[in-house]
Order: structure tokens, then C-alpha cells, then sequence
């Protein structure tokens, strides 16, 4: 996932932006299972939106694996019949004293 305390990709700032809404100080909000989840709904929205109204698990998996390098804002995901991982992408974290993520 990207990092979500740096708004650089898109994706990020539309996350923080949520986030905002409802705190007037929410970078302490930020957190890597939020933005997984942010993206993994971004990808459900955009799935079923293009799946249609009869879906089903088959047409389900079958629109997911049609998504071929998918920009979900400056974050991409592709799979295929044979590839269901998503993505590759990796950014590196560093933990500090505590285990706080400092970058």
C-alpha cells in the first residue's frame, strides 16, 4: 500500500480527505489498514459498477480479471485468470522506538 501519511498519489489525498471530514486533525486517523480499505473499496465500487445489475460470483471474478493495470490514483492493480495478487507494488516503512511508523 501506499504510504499514507504522504499525499502524493491521488489515491492518498482522496483518503485524507475523508479522513478530514470528520476530524480537524486526523493524521493520527491515517493508517495502513485505512488506506488498504479505501483502496479495496475503490476496487469493489469500480468492479460492480462494471459487472452490472445480474451479478454473481462468476461475472464477479471475471470483471476483476479483466482489470488489467488498473489506476485507482496513482496506485495500479492488475490481475488476470492466473494472477490474483493485485499488485506488487512495495514501500518501504520505517519503525521507530515503540513501533511507530515514522516513515
Amino acid at each position: 500500500m501506499p504510504y499514507p501519511w504522504n499525499d502524493t498519489a491521488q489515491v492518498v489525498r482522496e483518503y485524507q480527505q475523508l479522513i478530514a471530514q470528520g476530524d480537524a486533525d486526523p493524521a493520527h486517523l491515517y493508517s495502513y489498514s485505512g488506506i488498504e480499505g479505501y483502496v479495496t473499496i475503490k476496487l469493489m465500487i469500480e468492479a460492480l459498477r462494471r459487472t452490472g445489475r445480474d451479478l454473481t460470483r462468476e461475472k464477479m471474478i471475471l470483471t476483476l480479471e479483466g482489470l488489467r493495470q488498473f489506476n485507482l490514483g496513482g496506485y495500479r492493480i492488475s490481475y488476470s485468470a492466473s494472477d490474483h495478487g493485485g499488485s506488487t507494488f512495495v514501500d518501504l516503512t520505517v519503525i521507530g522506538d515503540g513501533g511507530r511508523v515514522r516513515r
